[in-house]
Parts: C-alpha cells; structure tokens; sequence
C-alpha cells in the first residue's frame, strides 16, 4: 500500500503518474527500508550470534537509560513535567504517593509516621520568600481539611532552583530568609540538584532508600544526603 500525504488535487494525474514509475517509486522505498521482509517463525531458533541475548541486554539497557533521564529532568525541569518527575522518583523511593490535584498542593505523600504537603518548582534563580507563600495555604487547608490525617504533618518546598546553569555553577538555592522561615516552621527545603545526588549515590549503593526517606522525614531546613550513611 502506497498511502500520499496530502491528498493530491488531481489523483487520477497523480495515480497515472505513480503507476508509470512504480519500479523508480519501489526502489526508492526498498532502499529505505520503508518495504520489509517478513522473517521466518524458523529464524528465531537460529541464533548462532545470540540475538536474544542481546536483545534482552538491550531492553535492560534501554529501561535503564529511561530511568536516568526521568532523573535528569530534575536538572532543568519545571511546572508538571518536574511535577511528574518529582512524584515518581519519591515514588520509586518508597514513599505512599496519596494524591495530586490543581486544587491542592502539587504533591501529598505518606511514610508510616509523616504526612508531606509539597510545593514543588523550577526556577531561574534562587528561591525567595514569594515562592513559598503557597505553602502557608496547603497547610491551612490540611488543618480544615476533613480527612485531615493524625500523623504528624510536615510542610516541604522541592526546589530546581537556577534552572539554567549547569549544576557546577550552580550557587545559593535557597535565600537566607526562605531557610530562616523552613527552620522556625520546621519545614524542609529540598532542592532538586541533591535529590539527584542522592539519586546517584543509591545507584551505586552507596545510600539506601530506607536512609533517604528517613533525611527527608527528618531534616528541617535545607536537606542534605552526603554522608548519611556514615
């Protein structure tokens, strides 16, 4: 089947014109590679070069590539897709992810003894006060909030601050005043720059995940990871 997109003005000109070039038209969809062949049931027992193999090396790979690049996207994201980003690695994690909604905060998740109402943002530069101001909300509409949850509640501001430098030249992430606040309220302040660090310590089995929750639940102000399992 040849399908033409657009549609021609003149189809019967363009058929008449496809039908006496056919061979040039088929040739050049042979060449690339847009007209296959179709492969025997028979070839796949016939694996002198272990084909299966990798292919199965090759899925694993691609999964773990997949895996890196939902965590790059803490580097340089912002709004839903570091939204998205955020709430899968926590989930990955082990965190209970209870519920995200346009209404509420952009995150709320669980461990046995927390409940997290998170913010979560991407920003040009550092993080000031006005950024965290939301905050304030979430945690006055948990308090009205009817199914408002007896484990102890925890306020957190996730932050991919200064975007768009290069994580080395990256700075302060948090202005002094916005840290000020997180200690007084006990909130955490977690930037997205060293969840990925973390990330990466976990993937060389340098950190558990049990040990990271435990930071995140544990730590007031700016959280750190580095050698927490010291």
């Amino acid at each position: 089947k040849l399908i033409i997109l657009p549609h021609p003005d003149d189809k019967i000109e363009y058929l008449k014109h496809s039908i006496e070039n056919i061979k040039e038209i088929s040739d050049e969809l042979f060449q690339k590679k847009y007209l296959t062949l179709n492969k025997p049931e028979w070839l796949t027992s016939y694996d002198l070069f272990d084909k299966v193999n990798l292919l199965e090396k090759k899925e694993e790979i691609e999964q773990k590539i997949k895996i890196i690049e939902l965590y790059e996207i803490l580097l340089y994201g912002y709004d839903t897709p570091l939204e998205n980003s955020v709430c899968e690695i926590l989930s990955s994690l082990g965190f209970n992810i209870i519920s995200r909604s346009k209404d509420r905060a952009d995150l709320c998740f669980e461990t046995e003894n927390t409940r997290f109402i998170a913010e979560v943002k991407g920003l040009k530069g550092s993080a000031t006060e006005k950024n965290t101001h939301q905050l304030y909300k979430w945690w006055s509409d948990e308090l009205k909030s009817e199914s408002k949850s007896e484990k102890h509640l925890k306020l957190i501001f996730i932050c991919n601050a200064q975007r768009q430098k290069h994580p080395e030249e990256r700075d302060s992430f948090f202005h002094e005043k916005v840290i000020e606040i997180a200690k007084i309220h006990k909130w955490g302040l977690l930037s997205t720059l060293e969840l990925f660090r973390a990330l990466f310590e976990i993937y060389n089995n340098k950190l558990s995940k049990e040990n990271a929750i435990s930071i995140i639940e544990s730590q007031d102000g700016v959280i750190y990871f580095k050698n927490s399992e010291e």
